[in-house]
């Protein structure tokens, strides 16, 4: 089941980069940003990541906001589709532009929560496989706002601590 899934999944993701790619060409490069939203989970010293199906490396879960649909409400959605858990959502941790390859053709602001999880089950999902990592041993194949947003909060732990 999951291999039909991977093959939906990596032709939704090549129709994404035709259609965005066509968009670009048909708005003179002019195409206005989209909203997404991912949710940056720790728990016992382990991130909840995303190894992504599609070959890019490993993110937070998360995905693009659905029209008429908040970002909050997004993440929620996300999370439960990525990896079979519910969540709470905290604090906004990070606005960022996004500019990582796999969606080289568009940008989006991407509105990154601190969640809890409070419920479900850890589940694969046709997008990717959820894994935790310690914080300390993090994959080398992050997507660079991964990183750069995984860089932020431990330096902000560090600074609690102290």
């Amino acid at each position: 089941m999951f291999r039909l899934e991977k093959l939906v999944y990596r032709a939704k993701v090549i129709g994404a980069h035709i259609a965005s790619f066509g968009l670009k060409v048909i708005t003179f490069n002019k195409l206005p940003a989209f909203a997404a939203a991912s949710a940056l989970i720790v728990k016992d010293g382990k991130v909840l990541l995303i190894e992504r199906y599609d070959g890019n490396g490993h993110c937070f879960p998360g995905g693009f906001v659905d029209s008429n649909e908040q970002p909050d409400a997004a993440i929620i959605r996300e999370v439960k589709e990525e990896t079979g858990y519910d969540v709470v959502l905290g604090p906004v941790f990070a606005v960022r532009n996004n500019t990582d390859k796999p969606w080289r053709h568009l940008t989006s602001v991407v509105v990154t929560y601190e969640a809890t999880i409070i419920g479900g089950t850890l589940t694969e999902s046709g997008e990717g496989m959820p894994v935790w990592f310690p914080l300390s041993a993090l994959p080398k194949d992050l997507l660079k706002e991964t990183r750069k947003a995984l860089n932020d909060y431990l330096a902000q732990a560090t600074l609690s601590a102290d």
